[in-house]
C-alpha cells in the first residue's frame, strides 16, 4: 500500500501505467478502438517485450498456468456456533452492539466471526486469522500488530494563523509557563511572575500583551 497521491512510492508500476497510457490512450479514441490498442500493448509486453529484471526476456518465458481453479465466488469461512457472523459493508464496517464500528475496506462484503473471549472483550477474525480486538467498555477496535507507518512530514509546514487562538495560547504558554489564566470583559487575563498583570484580546492580528495592574520589577 501507498499513501495517496504517493506515487513514487511505486514506481515500477506507475512506470507501466505511463507506457501503457502513452500506447493506447493518446490520443483518446472510441471505446472499440482502446480496446484494440490495449490488445496490442498485452501482446506485446507479454510475448515480445524485453524486461530488465528478467535478464532482458518476455514475460511468458516464465509463466505457468496455476494448478488451482479459479472460482468466481469462495464460500464465506467457516465460524463456530458461539460466534457472532457479520458482514462488511461497504462503508468497512460491521453492525455492533445498536452502532456501527469501522473494521476494514479490504474484507469488503466478506464475513468475520467475532466472540468473546476470556477477559470479556471481543476478538474479530476473517478465516483464521485474528486481526483485531473489540474493547468491552468503550467499544472501540485495537488491531493487532504494527499499524500502518506515519506518513512523512512535508517539508513546507503550513504557518499558523495569527488570528488563531489556539496559536495564541501556545506562544503564552511559553513565555510564562507558570501563569493563570481567566476571562474578564472578553478579554484573557492573565497573571504571572511578582503579580504581573497583562491582558490579550483573542484573537487578534497580532500577540499584544497590556499591564493592566502593577508590574513589579523582579
Amino acid at each position: 500500500m501507498i499513501y495517496p497521491g504517493k506515487p513514487q512510492q511505486n514506481g515500477r508500476h506507475e512506470r507501466m501505467h505511463g507506457t501503457l497510457k502513452a500506447q493506447t490512450c493518446a490520443p483518446p479514441a472510441a471505446t472499440a478502438a482502446e480496446q484494440h490498442w490495449f490488445e496490442a500493448f498485452q501482446e506485446e509486453s507479454n510475448f515480445e517485450r524485453p524486461h530488465e529484471a528478467l535478464g532482458q526476456r518476455p514475460q511468458t518465458q516464465f509463466y505457468s498456468a496455476s494448478p488451482r481453479p479459479f472460482c468466481e465466488r469462495l464460500d464465506d469461512p467457516c465460524y463456530e456456533p458461539h460466534e457472532l457472523v457479520r458482514r462488511v459493508r461497504t462503508s468497512g464496517e460491521v453492525r455492533w452492539r445498536g452502532g456501527l464500528i469501522f473494521i476494514s475496506e479490504a474484507i469488503v462484503g466478506e464475513a468475520v466471526g467475532i466472540s468473546e473471549r476470556h477477559d470479556g472483550h471481543w476478538m474479530i477474525r476473517f478465516a483464521d486469522v485474528p486481526f483485531a480486538l473489540i474493547d468491552r467498555h468503550t467499544a472501540k477496535l485495537t488491531r493487532f500488530g504494527p499499524g500502518r507507518p506515519p506518513q512523512p512530514q512535508s517539508k513546507r509546514q503550513r504557518q499558523p494563523s495569527p488570528n488563531c487562538q489556539r496559536c495564541i495560547w501556545t506562544i503564552v504558554s511559553d513565555m510564562f509557563p507558570l501563569a493563570q489564566f481567566w476571562l474578564w470583559n472578553g478579554y484573557v487575563v492573565m497573571s504571572a511572575a511578582r503579580s504581573r498583570y497583562v491582558s490579550i484580546k483573542a484573537p487578534s492580528s497580532s500577540l499584544k500583551l497590556h499591564p493592566v495592574g502593577p508590574v513589579n520589577s523582579p
